[in-house]
């Protein structure tokens, strides 16, 4: 097989030119220092959305109205992941 002129780019050249624009808006990751271990951002949210949700089924059964939520695990998790996108929104949102 002929070998293409050494002008050519080879394919890690082509690879880190399309890479770069991606990989060129990480700048750090965002961690959170928790008595001392780094925990990810994102896993904070989570928590947070996680005993949201728990605390919304709290507060349903307490008014005796739990049973009127429709799908209740689609809806505790949807609203899990709601309160973890608003918390990763407004705490860490530039």
């Amino acid at each position: 097989m002929r070998r293409l002129s050494s002008s050519f780019p080879s394919r890690e050249a082509i690879a880190l030119l399309t890479m770069a624009p991606v990989l060129g808006g990480c700048s750090r990751a965002p961690l959170q220092d928790i008595l001392g271990s780094f925990f990810p951002s994102w896993m904070l949210c989570a928590f947070i959305g996680t005993i949201a949700a728990a605390l919304l089924r709290a507060l349903l059964g307490a008014a005796d109205i739990q049973q009127s939520v429709p799908l209740p695990m689609l809806t505790y998790i949807a609203f899990a992941t709601g309160v973890t996108f608003i918390v990763w929104l407004f705490v860490f949102g530039h």
